[in-house]
């Protein structure tokens, strides 16, 4: 069977499976008894979807390469990490790992976790709580992708955000990171606003990155590990030095949900934030931090 052959018949397939899961989700609907029969069927439905964005947006990628996900949680809240892990595998781009770092949590996530049936998730358990730093730094040495990110168990993408930002790595060889507009929105997931970030050169004065970025493993295998010295900010002082030695591109796109609540390390240590972000200024660039411009934008965990 030829190319022409074989997308026809793919997306004769996928239209008449389409067809058929409308319809059921349209029976089902009429019964509202029958809850947990519609949520298997928008979930067909949505696998459906993503599959044929996959097959006819990344087809024009001549690679598929592996992208390594961490994610470190802490006690977390099952309603916000159930969203963050399926905003993950929902990707249109599929070929990932979600490499989940359960660090110390009182409330042990891993029957939840080891429920949801795929592959691509890798769990790690550590008996002690060692903060975020070290959280990444174990989930970055287990990662096998040639390309890089991390994500907050509270925050969660937009379905073709890390396509986006390979695809756009992938065609501008010259940058090995590049990093994304964001919405931040409140604890019930309404929208309350939009980042939209500055260029790389803004980092000398606040954390211009924001949560929603994607690297090579070219620069982790140079920058190395996050450090433990600089928790609540351990991602501004790492973006600080890989600006240092590779190019940075902020693209102006909202491929992110960045969600605002009150027990986020942001919210909850304000005071100890802002004195670890005076103390990246001062190791880095021998400056205090500029609070005015500090007021919108955020450390990318908790």
């Amino acid at each position: 069977m030829n190319m022409a052959m074989r997308k026809s018949k793919f997306t004769e397939l996928i239209s008449e499976a389409s067809k058929k899961l409308k319809y059921l989700v349209k029976y089902v609907k009429k019964d509202p008894k029958d809850n947990d029969e519609l949520d298997i069927c928008n979930q067909n439905m949505k696998y459906v979807e993503l599959s044929t964005k996959s097959y006819y947006g990344l087809n024009r990628i001549n690679t598929y390469p592996l992208v390594s996900i961490v994610m470190p949680i802490y006690n977390s809240n099952k309603n916000y990490l159930e969203k963050s892990i399926f905003s993950c595998l929902n990707q249109t781009y599929r070929n990932i790992e979600l490499i989940i770092v359960e660090d110390g949590s009182e409330n042990d996530s891993e029957d939840f976790i080891k429920s949801i049936q795929d592959k691509r998730i890798k769990y790690i358990k550590k008996d002690k709580n060692e903060k975020i730093p070290a959280a990444l730094n174990t989930g970055f040495k287990a990662s096998k992708g040639e390309y890089l990110t991390w994500t907050s168990d509270d925050n969660f993408y937009m379905e073709e955000a890390i396509e986006v930002m390979l695809k756009f790595l992938i065609n501008n060889p010259e940058y090995d990171f590049v990093y994304s507009d964001y919405y931040w929105i409140d604890g019930y997931g309404n929208v309350r606003g939009v980042q939209v970030n500055p260029p790389p050169d803004c980092l000398s004065k606040s954390n211009t990155v924001g949560p929603c970025f994607l690297y090579t493993r070219k620069v982790y295998e140079t920058i190395g590990d996050y450090s433990d010295k600089y928790f609540t900010a351990e991602d501004y002082e790492y973006w600080i030095r890989v600006s240092k030695k590779f190019k940075m591109y902020p693209l102006k796109k909202v491929l992110y949900f960045y969600r605002r609540h009150e027990k986020r390390i942001t919210f909850r240590h304000r005071d100890l934030v802002e004195k670890t972000k005076e103390q990246v200024l001062q190791r880095h660039f021998k400056l205090k931090t500029e609070k005015p411009q500090d007021k919108n934008l955020h450390n990318t965990q908790k």
